[in-house]
């Protein structure tokens, strides 16, 4: 019986660590489709990412796209196969095929299983990462609600009050003897502070959990804590698991142990603050914030605090690092060019027909001012929100999706348990699609530009810039972060200046994205003149 058992268990291993790497690569091969390199027996090709980890720099792509150019250069094929795991992966980098997998594919789109076993101990079945059910179909229609134009204009207040509050500090430490900040840390502490007020509500806004590293639990930001939670939760898609499924639900380090632990605390934490919103709730002279939380107990369809925990987790860090990553690189971006945030500044006053202009402003003014109808008419600021997400998407890569059955796209056929990408950084810097694509140019969006057309002079393809995903599984919270974005930049820009001290940033710009070193950006403040 034992030697059945183990000649099983061999037969398994031979087929699904030999056979399927070889079988899949010719599959995929013999279509046309190219592959970034021969997968060796077992490893696949995960030798070459290993190298790529060894030289990653503060100027690197992400491990992926670095793994990928280094393979086929500077040009990536439309699509092609990557054969680090046995069912193999496709990366598509051209719009046509992203056009047909969110329109007329788009019902066969979902998270691929993988994914959402590593990522289950936090997230468990959130509509971030649960399989396209009736289920997550209804969960989507009432969380989108919490993003309906009236049910927005409550949060976005909130929003510009405390951002107004921070812009309110740095312009003390403008005329400080040292004022210099971390541009990229202060707008992580800003938008850990108006994520956690739209959340949570104001009530909740200074609480801090604690976070558990190396036996030594430190008091965190609920923001931070969930970055750090969510970056190493993420980072058990390498490793070990890339050659096998066996320990996708387990923690096997101490350290994964204690990931595990953190995202229990925090799902404790949660609980708690549900059971304070609903105490303060019974009071009658209670008046609601417009707080997602508040949102999810009014809905009688949410009569779980499991399923209540589960999407305030997912909807808190999407947001999180979604907005905090566009934020800081807007800013990147028009501090070094002057002219465009001159521009912008310029643009705002006009469009919001503020005479006085916009320096000291009340918490008040400044909502009257940003509503929703009043920043949907600042043209050049979207532009400036839309070209940050062109030049330096979020999410370059997306993560890691399947199709529910085998299907054709483009003329490809695409196994079931085949995971794909779609390459969102090199759509956005296609250069038969984009003019001058390396560079910061936020009239590429005004349809009376030159730069709205391609080089040759024709129509973009739509789904040439796609920094939220599309189809089915669009970003549910697309809505709220441009909306927030649109209001916290002009409270900052019209109130404060700024200068990069590292004269290198001129230069070029270290990466700033999710699961990577992060770079320190030395910003000096200056007065507004």
């Amino acid at each position: 019986m034992i030697k059945l058992i183990l000649l099983l268990v061999l037969a398994y291993f031979i087929y699904e660590k030999i056979f399927k790497f070889y079988y899949r690569y010719w599959f995929y091969r013999r279509q046309g489709i190219p592959a970034c390199g021969i997968p060796w027996p077992i490893l696949g090709t995960l030798w070459p990412v290993k190298r790529v980890l060894d030289n990653l720099g503060p100027y690197s792509k992400t491990i992926l796209e670095e793994y990928w150019h280094n393979y086929f250069g500077e040009e990536l094929p439309p699509i092609f196969s990557d054969h680090r795991m046995p069912c193999a992966s496709i990366i598509f980098c051209d719009p046509t095929y992203v056009n047909e997998i969110y329109t007329t594919k788009t019902k066969y789109m979902d998270k691929h299983p993988k994914f959402y076993r590593i990522s289950y101990e936090q997230f468990k079945d959130s509509t971030f990462l649960q399989r396209s059910t009736e289920l997550w179909a209804q969960k989507r229609k009432h969380l989108s609600q919490a993003f309906y134009k009236d049910k927005i204009k409550v949060m976005l207040k909130s929003a510009i009050s405390v951002t107004n509050k921070r812009v309110q500090e740095w312009k003390k430490i403008s005329t400080s003897e040292n004022p210099i900040i971390v541009l990229n840390k202060q707008v992580q502490e800003l938008i850990d502070d108006v994520v956690q007020v739209c959340v949570f509500g104001q009530s909740v806004l200074k609480k801090e959990i604690a976070y558990t590293e190396y036996g030594q639990a430190e008091n965190r930001s609920i923001g931070k804590f969930l970055r750090f939670l969510t970056q190493n939760i993420f980072l058990r898609y390498g490793g070990i698991r890339q050659m096998t499924d066996w320990f996708d639900y387990l923690p096997v380090t101490r350290y994964e142990a204690e990931v595990f632990k953190n995202a229990r605390h925090f799902r404790v934490f949660v609980q708690k603050l549900i059971d304070e919103r609903r105490a303060e709730m019974k009071n009658p002279n209670w008046q609601s914030q417009g707080d997602f939380l508040t949102l999810m107990l009014q809905d009688e369809f949410f009569n779980s605090d499991e399923m209540i925990i589960d999407e305030c987790n997912s909807f808190m860090i999407a947001a999180n690092i979604t907005t905090s990553i566009t934020l800081t690189n807007a800013l990147f971006y028009l501090i070094k060019h002057p002219n465009i945030l001159q521009r912008v500044r310029e643009e705002c006053i006009k469009d919001l027909d503020v005479k006085e202009g916009l320096k000291n402003l009340s918490d008040e003014k400044w909502g009257d001012l940003l509503t929703y109808e009043g920043i949907s008419s600042c043209n050049y600021l979207q532009y400036c929100i839309l070209e940050t997400l062109r030049i330096d998407p979020p999410a370059r890569v997306t993560s890691p999706h399947c199709f529910t059955e085998t299907i054709d796209v483009c003329g490809k056929v695409i196994k079931a348990d085949t995971q794909w990408h779609v390459d969102i950084q090199y759509l956005h810097h296609n250069p038969k699609e984009w003019i001058d694509h390396e560079e910061f140019i936020p009239e590429r969006f005004d349809p009376s530009s030159k730069y709205y057309l391609t080089p040759t002079g024709s129509k973009r393809h739509p789904m040439s810039f796609g920094p939220f995903l599309g189809g089915k599984r669009i970003c549910l919270g697309k809505t709220f972060a441009e909306s927030i974005l649109k209001c916290i930049l002009p409270v900052i820009f019209n109130q404060v200046d700024f200068e990069f001290e590292d004269k290198e940033l001129l230069k070029r710009k270290p990466i700033n994205t999710f699961l990577q070193e992060e770079p320190s950006y030395l910003v000096r403040l200056k007065q507004l003149a």
